[in-house]
């Protein structure tokens, strides 16, 4: 395959060690949010009322997961476009779509496991932030 030959770029020698929290920033709010209806929705007892009036618990998830999905996929679409654009010029835009979107979804599932532990909408979107924080963190720690 045929590639460029090198040239040095001091805008990416700035933004190499930021990259990270970009991609987690880009996820941030819309977490937070969903994270925080989710609770709400539990701590005010509407999923229950919903449950009497016939709802299925796959339905309701299902629904969650559709809302978070189609977030997901426009921040996705956008970012890689970005991306694309200004900093990874040579790579594939289908390949940054994909890396965003499953980092989306695996927010997502994150989100879900924070909102069965805990009962306060508040609370859990703290947490939840304090936790999407030390996972980047974590990864910067090791390198």
């Amino acid at each position: 395959m045929k590639t460029p030959y090198f040239t040095h770029d001091s805008f990416l020698d700035a933004i190499a060690g930021s990259l990270a929290l970009f991609f987690l920033l880009t996820f941030f709010t819309p977490m937070y949010w969903m994270i925080s209806f989710i609770v709400d929705e539990k701590s005010s007892r509407a999923r229950e009322g919903m449950k009497i009036m016939g709802l299925w618990d796959t339905s309701y998830w299902m629904s969650w997961f559709l809302y978070y999905l189609i977030i997901s996929t426009i921040i996705s679409l956008v970012s890689a476009g970005i991306l694309k654009l200004n900093i990874f010029v040579q790579s594939s835009y289908i390949s940054l779509f994909l890396f965003l979107w499953l980092y989306g979804l695996s927010l997502f599932s994150l989100a879900f496991l924070i909102t069965s532990f805990i009962e306060k909408p508040w609370t859990a979107g703290i947490i939840a932030t304090l936790i999407h924080f030390l996972t980047y963190f974590s990864g910067s720690l090791i390198s």
